[in-house]
């Protein structure tokens, strides 16, 4: 045992190093990438709410600021998350950009070196740990979240306290404060609601309620109400082709835009249908699901993990960084998983993190005018993420099973 312990000491700290250089090297390797470019975005919106100022867009406080700064984007999008996340991240503006931006990534890659060794931990067979520590390691939006400086690092940990913590308490903060940065974890409340866990809903409910009511005290109602009314509806229903976007939205926008990549060749309504839509659809399976009672808890939460993840609007890829324990957990149970979905969890691997690397190596801006390939083909190609998430789903669906005593609801 004591040897054992010791071997995956050494993995982590293996993999910790290899984090390290990657934290450091890959945004010099990229052109034009330039380190941390989502943080300074956080960072701008921070000062922008703590000034007393409007902290969303591209706004002319936001371009004074970052002349003011010397911060160089690769693309700047402005702030758009919750209110919440831009009150927190006030204690990072007593240190200079590039210092707190270092603060952060470094918090991120010892929080990253925890998440590696808790989920090594919960795996026997010392093979089994080196494949789940390399495929967590090369998770390319778990990647792409620490160099980028992104906020879905911590939603990782945040989700995690959700599927697998032990305390009620532990896993109400989890999942409020993950809805407090993305919003869309909020939707879990709807499986835990079918499942009648209304205490735990309950207390989430008043958690988020909290959450949302200090940076309201602090800025007034209006910033909060303005949010959720239209910046965040903008934001879930924006025509984004770029390949970045990975949810189903970004398929939609690919599906309907013209050559250029740069118009949809239908109305504005018809993209907002088709997200409502497959928002309606992928839900109301997810409900069905849960009802039929046959899968455990923690399946069960990993399909729901995939199908809000789709349905999350405007979704970045790096987004999908709390997908990573979907991987993980069809890896510990290799040894019973049917050849087909051992199949489809390799070619879930491959879509996606191999396009993306080879994306993000060669740049944002291909269009399919630069590809001489079918609308359909370029569209699959190019929602490599989705397309993985959904294989990733149907393995998890071939492993139906009743709740196990060896699983307590943890309800």
């Amino acid at each position: 045992m004591r040897y054992a312990n010791l071997a995956l000491i050494v993995m982590i700290v293996g993999w910790l190093g290899l984090g390290a250089a990657a934290l450091i090297l890959v945004p010099r390797l990229v052109p034009e990438a330039y380190r941390f470019n989502d943080f300074y975005d956080y960072y701008i919106g921070s000062r922008l709410f703590w000034d007393g100022k409007y902290p969303y867009g591209v706004t002319a406080d936001f371009l004074a600021l970052t002349k003011t700064y010397g911060i160089r984007f690769l693309w700047a999008t402005g702030y758009s998350y919750p209110p919440f996340l831009a009150m927190a991240f006030g204690p990072l503006l007593l240190l200079p950009p590039e210092t707190a931006a270092w603060l952060w990534a470094g918090a991120n890659l010892a929080g990253f070196g925890v998440l590696v060794f808790l989920v090594a931990r919960r795996v026997d067979n010392r093979r089994r740990k080196l494949e789940v520590g390399f495929y967590v390691l090369t998770y390319a939006p778990l990647l792409y979240s620490i160099g980028a400086g992104q906020a879905n690092i911590a939603v990782v940990y945040l989700i995690a306290a959700y599927l697998y913590g032990s305390a009620e308490w532990l896993r109400v903060v989890g999942l409020s404060l993950a809805s407090m940065i993305k919003v869309y974890p909020v939707l879990f409340l709807v499986k835990d609601a079918v499942q009648r866990r209304f205490r735990f809903v309950l207390l989430s409910l008043v958690v988020m309620a909290i959450v949302m009511v200090v940076p309201a005290i602090l800025r007034g109602p209006g910033l909060v109400v303005d949010y959720f009314t239209r910046v965040l509806p903008y934001l879930n229903h924006i025509f984004a082709p770029d390949v970045g976007n990975q949810s189903l939205n970004g398929a939609f926008s690919r599906l309907l835009s013209d050559p250029s990549q740069t118009a949809l060749t239908v109305p504005d309504w018809v993209l907002t249908a088709a997200d409502m839509l497959s928002l309606l659809a992928i839900l109301t399976g997810l409900v069905v699901l849960t009802l039929r009672r046959r899968y455990e808890k923690t399946i069960l939460s990993l399909i729901w993990l995939a199908g809000l993840t789709l349905i999350a609007g405007k979704n970045s890829f790096w987004n999908f960084a709390p997908c990573v324990f979907i991987g993980v957990y069809l890896l510990q149970r290799w040894d019973s998983l049917a050849r087909w979905q051992r199949r489809l969890f390799i070619a879930s691997a491959l879509i996606s993190n191999l396009l993306w690397y080879v994306v993000y190596l060669i740049g944002f801006d291909l269009v399919p005018a630069d590809l001489p390939i079918p609308r359909a083909l370029f569209v699959l190609i190019f929602s490599a993420g989705a397309v993985s998430l959904l294989l990733e789903i149907t393995a998890l669906l071939g492993m139906r099973t009743m709740p196990s005593a060896a699983e307590p609801d943890r309800s």
